[in-house]
């Protein structure tokens, strides 16, 4: 860099040569500084909060949609908090007369209208404050849902033992009834089978008497039932 002419420095014209990527940078660093004199923070507080959600989702950190968002909107709020921070502090310390200064979304005008422009393709739109996630009150909904279905759990477990222990129990009470049955079935069948033989004694010597009743021997008889 070097000083091409005589001219005061307020309107001397100095050249600076670098590569676009640094070129890039230095404008970038430079609307940063302006912007923090003007007391505009969202950019500072965007860059800061959420960097990290965006490099580990660009390296897939998260193991599911649902973390990414849950993380997603806790860096939103990080990032709101902090630029709400910012923009008390920039009031409370640096402005000191507030008449010359309007807040339109957080972001000073100065009087005349005057807002630092921003080059084409940066992020240029006003800020609409998003409603903060109670994140307390979400995790304690969850954390009742989550124990309301582990209580049905256990109870579901505890009926499981309980019909198991009661299953168990039917099924040595059903072998003992089987059990018992067969041998009612087998005493019935001895019992019918001894019947049929004292019946067929008790015909026999029925027919024996009325045999001897009629006069027959005894050998008359024998060769008879022969």
């Amino acid at each position: 860099m070097g000083k091409k002419n005589n001219a005061p420095a307020e309107v001397e014209t100095v050249t600076v040569t670098m590569s676009r990527p640094v070129a890039e940078a230095v404008q970038a660093a430079c609307e940063m500084y302006l912007r923090l004199h003007m007391g505009q923070f969202y950019d500072l507080a965007e860059d800061l909060c959420m960097a990290k959600h965006y490099a580990d989702m660009g390296a897939k950190r998260f193991e599911n949609a649902e973390d990414e968002k849950e993380d997603f909107y806790r860096a939103l709020e990080n990032r709101n908090m902090m630029q709400d921070d910012m923009d008390r502090a920039y009031q409370k310390y640096c402005i000191s007369r507030q008449k010359e200064y309007t807040y339109i979304s957080s972001i000073p005008i100065l009087d005349g209208g005057t807002i630092m422009a921003r080059p084409k393709g940066s992020k240029n739109a006003v800020r609409t404050k998003k409603a903060k996630i109670d994140y307390v009150a979400l995790i304690a909904e969850k954390t009742t849902a989550k124990e309301q279905i582990e209580t049905e759990i256990a109870a579901l477990s505890d009926n499981i033992s309980v019909l198991k222990e009661q299953l168990k129990s039917k099924k040595s009470a059903l072998k003992v009834a089987v059990k018992e049955l067969s041998k009612a079935e087998a005493k019935k069948v001895a019992a019918e089978k001894k019947a049929a033989e004292e019946f067929k004694k008790a015909e026999a010597e029925s027919v024996l008497k009325k045999l001897l009743a009629s006069g027959m021997s005894a050998d008359e008889i024998v060769a008879k039932l022969q």
